[in-house]
């Protein structure tokens, strides 16, 4: 977990870092089995929900 520091408040705020496994389906990729670039998107949004439920679980306990 790393910090990072507001140069114009020299506030400090906390940051999340969240690792989450990939299963990349047949068909988001190409022909040579690279992924099409606009799928990095879901990937995104499945990471920023995990990130989510972890933050909500997190405050709950």
């Amino acid at each position: 977990m790393g910090t990072i520091v507001s140069e114009k408040e020299g506030s400090v705020r906390a940051t999340m870092r969240v690792c989450k496994p990939i299963a990349v389906r047949y068909g988001e990729t190409d022909m040579m089995g690279i992924v099409y670039h606009a799928n990095y998107l879901l990937y995104f949004e499945d990471a920023r929900t995990a990130s989510s439920i972890r933050a909500r679980s997190s405050r709950s306990a």
